[in-house]
């Protein structure tokens, strides 16, 4: 993970985690591995999250994708 990623992910953590129930850690612990999640975010946190995203992904559709990257 870059810095940026790094950074952007630890003020989402900062601003909008929120804790896992009990029974929420225990199916991602089941499915992902003991440790893979350590919270969840609120609303907020998931819709900047998803913004962030739709606009790495918007600058990517300009980008020609071999078929070695698919």
């Amino acid at each position: 993970m870059g810095q940026k990623n790094r950074e952007f992910a630890a003020r989402l953590a900062e601003k909008h985690a929120v804790q896992l129930t009990a029974q929420e850690r225990h199916h991602a612990g089941r499915e992902l591995g003991k440790s893979a999640v350590a919270y969840k975010l609120d609303a907020e946190g998931t819709r900047k999250l998803f913004k962030a995203l739709s606009r790495d992904v918007g600058d990517l559709a300009g980008c020609k994708i071999s078929e070695k990257d698919t």
